[in-house]
């Protein structure tokens, strides 16, 4: 078994620089549940030399993970509940183009404001913000409200810092990350790379994402390796498309299905 990067020898443990220490890599990432692993296709040294592209692909699918993280089979390793998002609150699931509603973060199940703020109904004020600020807020508050001649004091406050109950919430997916489509395409490249590799095909036969150097180590080409979203263009398949959430559990659903060819020769 040789690494597919720097195609030394996989040992377990190794005694001389030809050889490297053996890995069990996650082909569909740890971070979002995979559980397919191989240990013949990527050495320990190597593999984290992928672990910022691992990192930042994973953080893309960050809130769908810890939405169903009560549903999902445990991760094999690293913190399951430190993920922190980024998203907005709506009064209604009716969202209006434009609204952009209020900005918050998300982390071990609260919901904080990025920026207080408060609201008066007759003598009656509830004022928004996280645990760490709201005392802070609270005496910007006092000193607006002393400065326009009225008193604190004449209101009765409810304090809320944490805005779960507060209205629907939408986490961002691609807004506000400008490498989406680059971190997005590396995930989804390296995933069907090494599911091939996995499957038997040689690194010498998969020319159109792997580049071998003069010293024989290899390197994922991401900008030569295309990728292409499933488009149905057959009749069934449109209509499949138009009607998935007749005949789906838990649509909406997104699937990846991993194939590949057989070759009659994997011996290049």
């Amino acid at each position: 078994m040789r690494c597919y990067v720097c195609n030394r020898k996989m040992v377990d443990k190794p005694t001389d620089s030809s050889q490297c220490k053996a890995h069990g890599e996650h082909i569909i990432h740890n971070g979002i549940r995979g559980k397919l692993i191989s240990r013949a296709i990527l050495c320990e040294e190597c593999g984290g030399a992928y672990r910022k592209d691992d990192a930042n692909f994973c953080k893309i699918f960050a809130p769908f993970v810890v939405a169903l993280s009560d549903r999902l089979i445990p991760a094999d390793h690293g913190k399951t509940d430190g993920n922190m998002l980024k998203g907005s609150l709506f009064k209604t699931p009716d969202v209006k183009e434009g609204d952009e509603g209020i900005e918050i973060t998300a982390k071990n199940g609260e919901i904080i404001p990025v920026q207080p703020f408060d609201t008066i109904e007759g003598n009656k004020m509830d004022v928004y913000a996280g645990k760490k600020r709201i005392k802070d807020y609270l005496n910007v508050l006092t000193k607006e409200l002393a400065d326009n001649g009225d008193d604190i004091a004449n209101y009765t406050i409810e304090r809320h810092t944490d805005l779960h109950d507060q209205g629907y919430i939408a986490y961002y997916f691609s807004k506000g990350n400008d490498n989406f489509n680059e971190e997005f395409k590396k995930g989804m490249i390296k995933i069907a790379t090494e599911y091939a590799l996995h499957c038997g095909i040689s690194r010498g036969l998969l020319t159109e994402v792997i580049l071998i150097d003069d010293k024989c180590k290899a390197t994922i080409d991401y900008d030569r390796a295309k990728l292409t979203p499933f488009i149905p263009t057959t009749l069934f398949d449109i209509l499949y498309e138009d009607h998935r959430y007749l005949f789906e559990d838990g649509y909406p659903s997104h699937m990846l299905k991993l194939f590949t060819t057989k070759y009659n020769d994997l011996s290049t």
